[in-house]
């Protein structure tokens, strides 16, 4: 059985989830918050990055993408401890980096906020970084090197 959130995450059997009970004046709504994934298959990464980038392209703020990976922080999570054997998807490496990016370049003006913080920390821990993201260093390299062999050759 498959339930989508208002972001567009699902959720399915083996998830863990908490639900919060709010009042908003007479009415008490539960609001579902996923803890953990037990698994996402590659399409269901694509679609959730591929959501957190229309939301970055259309709201335009990194305070938007922000608030979605902490509502949604175990997909966010479980994509970040993905290790190169378990996903050699160069767009999913691309879109988690190019967000990266967006949420860093958003709050270069000053302090860092602690959610952006606190984002940056976990992807500086994360699988995904020690073994997906050298990779991908690596395959730029390359390419660089293919179109300017001259600019890549140095010596120490």
């Amino acid at each position: 059985m498959k339930m989508i959130f208002s972001t567009g995450f699902p959720l399915k059997e083996g998830d863990i989830l908490e639900v919060t009970e709010c009042k908003r004046g007479t009415e008490t709504v539960l609001e579902p918050d996923v803890i953990s994934c037990y698994h996402l298959c590659e399409s269901e990464i694509n679609a959730f990055l591929e959501h957190m980038l229309k939301v970055l392209q259309s709201d335009g703020s990194t305070a938007a993408v922000t608030e979605l990976i902490i509502s949604c922080h175990a997909a966010w999570d479980y994509t970040l401890q993905l290790s190169k054997e378990q996903c050699n998807n160069r767009i999913i490496a691309q879109n988690v980096l190019f967000i990266i990016d967006k949420i860093c370049s958003g709050s270069a003006q000053g302090p860092m906020p602690q959610g952006v913080e606190e984002i940056v920390q976990q992807f500086a821990k994360s699988a995904f970084f020690k073994s997906i993201l050298p990779n991908v260093v690596e395959i730029q390299q390359k390419k660089v090197a293919a179109v300017n062999p001259s600019k890549c050759s140095r010596t120490f």
